[in-house]
C-alpha cells in the first residue's frame, strides 16, 4: 500500500527545499538495496533517498526507481535524490566522469544534490597543503553541472571550517549543505555554528551513531524512550530533527524503515531536548574530518 506522509521541508539558500529526513543506502546493495528503496518510498513515505558513487548501488536504486514511477503515481518531481563525488574522483576532470557514469548508471537527467564525498583525496597525505586545490577543482566540477542544469543544487559533506573558509575565498555557488557525522553523542559545535551562521543547512549522516551500543543504550536515552514511548533511534531522530537537522537514517528491516520516519507527529519537550543535547563526547563512528587539512 502506497504511504505518503506530510515530512517538513527545509529551505536552501537557493530557494529550493529538502525533506528533513532522507533513506541512507550506505552499505546496502544488490536487491537488499532495490527492495529497501522501493518499500522505503512506496510504504513508509520517504521522499529522499541519499546514495553515492562509492556506495555502488546507484543502479539497484535506479531498478527500484523505475518500478517505482511504472506502479504508483510517485513522479520524479516527488523524489530528492542525493548523490556524492567520490575521494578517488577528485578534481575538475576526474569529478566530470564521475558525475557522467552517476547519471548513467541512476538513469536520472538530473539530481537533486550533489555533494563532494569526502575532503581527503586519495592519492595524497592527510595533510597535504596541495589537497585544497584539488578540491577546488571538485568545486569547480559541481558548479558547472549547477549551472548546466543538470544538478539542482551542490553541497559538501565531512567540511571543517578552515576547508570553507579556502572554499569561500575561491567558490562562484556556496554550498547549501554539509553532510556531517551528528548524533547526540557527538556534536560539531563549531562546524554547526559556522554552518548556520553562512545559511548551509547541517545533514546528519549516521545520525543514530551506526546504533552503536554507546548511544542506543544510553541511560539518558533509555529513560526518554520509554517516556515517549518512542525506540531510542527514534528519540536520537528527534533530537535531531528538532536541533533543525535533515537526518538520513539507514536500515534493511521494514519495522525499523518505519519507525525512523515516524517522528514528525510528536515532539520532545524543551528540558528533554536540552538534556541530550548535554550529551556530546565526541563520539565519531567514521572518520574525523579535522583530520584532513
Amino acid at each position: 500500500m502506497q504511504k505518503s506522509l506530510i515530512v517538513p521541508a527545509l529551505k536552501f539558500h537557493t530557494g529550493n527545499t529538502i525533506p528533513q529526513i532522507g533513506f541512507g543506502t550506505w552499505p546496502i546493495k544488490g536487491d537488499d538495496c532495490y527492495k529497501a528503496v522501493k518499500f522505503a518510498v512506496i510504504n513508509a513515505g520517504y521522499r529522499q533517498i541519499d546514495t553515492a558513487f562509492f556506495y555502488d548501488n546507484h543502479k539497484d536504486i535506479s531498478r527500484a526507481l523505475k518500478e517505482i514511477f511504472a506502479t504508483t503515481d510517485i513522479k520524479r518531481s516527488d523524489l530528492f535524490i542525493t548523490s556524492k563525488i567520490s575521494r578517488m574522483s577528485h578534481g575538475y576532470e576526474k569529478a566530470l566522469e564521475e558525475a557522467d557514469k552517476i547519471f548513467k548508471e541512476l538513469e536520472l537527467d538530473y539530481l537533486d544534490l550533489l555533494l563532494i564525498h569526502n575532503p581527503f583525496v586519495e592519492g595524497l597525505d592527510k595533510q597535504d597543503p596541495k589537497a585544497a586545490e584539488v578540491r577546488l577543482g571538485t568545486w569547480k566540477a559541481l558548479e558547472k553541472l549547477k549551472d548546466e542544469g543538470k544538478v539542482k543544487d551542490i553541497g559538501v559533506s565531512k567540511y571543517t571550517v578552515n576547508h570553507f573558509k579556502h572554499l569561500f575565498a575561491h567558490c562562484k555557488h556556496k554550498p547549501v549543505i554539509n553532510q556531517i557525522e551528528c548524533h547526540p553523542l557527538l556534536f560539531e559545535d563549531e562546524i554547526i555554528k559556522f554552518c548556520r551562521e553562512n545559511d548551509i543547512i547541517i545533514q546528519a549522516f549516521s545520525p543514530i551513531a551506526k546504533a552503536r551500543p554507546e548511544l542506543l543504550e544510553n541511560e539518558v536515552i533509555v529513560k526518554l524512550a520509554k517516556k515517549y514511548n518512542k525506540t531510542p533511534a527514534q528519540i536520537c531522530l528527534r533530537w535531531g530533527v528538532q536541533q533543525g537537522f535533515v537526518v538520513i537514517p539507514k536500515s534493511t528491516n521494514e519495522n525499523r524503515i518505519k519507525e525512523n520516519i515516524d517522528i514528525f507527529d510528536w515532539e520532545l519537550e524543551k528540558e528533554d531536548f536540552e538534556v541530550i543535547s548535554k550529551l556530546d563526547r565526541k563520539l565519531y563512528t567514521g572518520m574525523n574530518p579535522h583530520e584532513i587539512a
